[in-house]
């Protein structure tokens, strides 16, 4: 586990802005697709346009992620 979350984690806390660097770097190591955006948050809302199979929103526990790739 990464050090921060793990540290957060004992903590009984979500560093959000851990998670999202740690979400970016993984996605980002695709080398075909390294265009990657990352928001976590508890709350929070969005509306845009989008490529299929370019966008996740995914629900976790109390959190709320959302992840896109950028199209060129």
């Amino acid at each position: 586990m990464h050090a921060a979350l793990a540290t957060q984690k004992k903590k009984n806390e979500i560093n959000v802005m851990a998670v999202a660097k740690l979400l970016k770097e993984e996605l980002d190591k695709d080398e075909e697709h390294p265009c990657w955006n990352v928001i976590v948050g508890k709350v929070f809302g969005v509306s845009f346009k989008h490529t299929t199979k370019t966008l996740a929103y995914v629900r976790v526990g109390p959190l709320s992620m959302m992840i896109w790739r950028i199209t060129w």
